[in-house]
């Protein structure tokens, strides 16, 4: 049986090393913890075509995600084209990616949205650029850190 002068160094010994263990863990930083997390949406109006973009970056190790709002406000034929076939992503300008699928969230005649997804990037990123093709390219551009 512990005497309970030994009783108080047990609990004493427990509480250091749970405060101890506790500031290992809270100084490591998380993959959430990068220092691009969040990023702002971007909007651009060219040619009566109306595209807004939002990041979706919850870890740089997910898959990489835009929420993408296309409008044409005159022409029906640019909302309905192929999002995947028209839209890259370049990462620090000398990595492009493809669009892995376009998850449809609606689409009317002069509308469409929904979420690109990519690869992950990875967390040693400087520069992020989201180009969308069709009839007037429209580039947006993050930069990281």
């Amino acid at each position: 049986m512990v005497k309970p002068s030994g009783r108080l160094l047990i609990v004493w010994v427990i509480g250091i090393l749970s405060a101890i263990l506790a500031a290992v863990v809270l100084s490591r930083p998380s993959v959430q913890d990068v220092s691009f997390l969040p990023l702002k949406s971007q909007t651009q109006i060219k040619n009566r075509v109306k595209i807004e973009v939002k990041p979706l970056i919850s870890s740089p190790l997910d898959p990489l995600k835009f929420e993408i709002h296309l409008e044409s406000m005159q022409d029906p034929e640019m909302s309905q084209m192929y999002l995947t076939d028209t839209v890259m992503v370049t990462v620090d300008q000398n990595h492009t990616m493809m669009p892995v699928r376009w998850d449809k969230i609606s689409q009317d005649p002069y509308h469409q949205h929904g979420i690109m997804i990519f690869e992950p990037i990875g967390t040693a990123v400087s520069t992020l650029q989201l180009t969308i093709f069709g009839y007037d390219p429209h580039a947006f551009v993050w930069y990281l850190d």
